[in-house]
């Protein structure tokens, strides 16, 4: 068995807001509501998990109901837990559209902005850093890593976090949207601060995969229906992180991510639904 991915960021409660029909901004919308694990890194073990690799996730978790939840999801998903303790758990609470699609959403990562932890002991194959952490953090870890590192954007408010860590990265995971803030979406900018290999998500539009110089356009599995878009972009992450330890190639990789977007796509939630078996 290949040396396990360690996944370091945030791991919270995803309250999710599916609207009965399309969502009026200023007004009560009529919605069902539902309670799923979630946070970048735990959603990105998770699928790590699911394909077959071994995951371990550094983060942190509270004292209370919430962090319960998440520690047996843990459990039960084969994830080895490393954990700083906090005063309640991270909350990540969104409001999704008929068709999936995001229209809002709110994130409460406190914890993880704060934590301070040290590196785990052990091998890894890969590590995996999230944007939620702070940026001094995510810069510590990156240069102190004997493994090669992915970073993941996470968010247009939180991308500039990974500025100072890209120097020392392996491998960025980010959308079109966070590329665009990063580097004004030219990849010469980018390289005056980063030789990383970079995979950039655009929704329902093809994936861009760059090394070095080079450029290519992967088109997405189409999903009918698509149920929930929350996660998909963590399962990219994910599903590649696991071709890699694999020895596939990165565009290889990256068709393993895409597979495992398409099963969170027609699931209630980042993780993909028992019923969906992974091909």
């Amino acid at each position: 068995m290949t040396a396990p991915v360690l996944f370091i960021g945030a791991a919270n409660m995803d309250i999710l807001a599916q609207a009965d029909s399309s969502a009026i901004s200023g007004a009560s919308n009529p919605a069902i509501v539902s309670q799923v694990p979630g946070g970048a890194a735990l959603n990105a073990a998770s699928i790590h998990s699911w394909c077959g690799g071994k995951s371990d996730l550094a983060t942190v978790i509270g004292e209370d109901a919430a962090g319960a939840a998440l520690r047996l999801a843990l459990e039960e998903r084969d994830i080895q837990l490393h954990a700083e303790t906090a005063l309640r758990t991270g909350t990540y609470v969104a409001v999704v559209q008929p068709d999936g699609e995001l229209v809002i959403a709110a994130s409460d990562m406190e914890g993880s902005e704060k934590a301070t932890f040290d590196l785990p002991g052990g091998e890894w194959s890969w590590i995996y850093v999230d944007a939620n952490l702070s940026a001094s953090h995510i810069s510590e870890i990156t240069k102190e890593s004997s493994a090669p590192v992915a970073l993941a954007s996470v968010s247009l408010a939180k991308v500039g976090r990974l500025k100072e860590a890209l120097s020392k990265a392996f491998l960025l995971f980010t959308n079109r949207t966070e590329w665009e803030e990063l580097c004004n979406g030219k990849l010469s900018v980018f390289r005056a601060i980063s030789a990383a290999s970079v995979v950039i998500t655009n929704g329902a539009e093809a994936i861009t995969v760059i090394e070095g110089d080079s450029q290519i356009s992967l088109p997405v599995q189409s999903v009918e229906p698509v149920v929930n878009v929350i996660g998909a972009g963590d399962a990219i992450a994910g599903g590649t992180l696991y071709g890699l330890s694999c020895g596939l190639s990165l565009r290889e990789a990256v068709g393993i991510g895409m597979g495992a977007a398409a099963a969170v796509l027609c699931s209630n939630g980042p993780y993909p639904d028992r019923s969906y078996s992974f091909d």
